[in-house]
């Protein structure tokens, strides 16, 4: 997971953000044993359309903590 989280990092950091890296991300978390991790990553899933990296950054907190 953690990889996947740095993946999508990374393509916000290169202002070239790939949904495909964020869903991946959401796709990983979304399936993780902790509670937190898991509703980030359902709510990475439930993003849809343009959004800021405020609003990403607020939803993968929990992520961004354990890695």
């Amino acid at each position: 997971m953690c990889s996947a989280y740095s993946a999508a990092e990374r393509s916000w950091d290169s202002w070239d953000t790939d949904a495909t890296e964020i869903s991946e991300l959401g796709s990983v978390a979304s399936k993780h044993s902790d509670e937190d991790i898991r509703e980030a990553g359902e709510s990475l899933n439930n993003l849809s359309g343009v959004f800021s990296y405020s609003r990403y950054a607020s939803i993968v907190q929990p992520i961004a903590q354990m890695c």
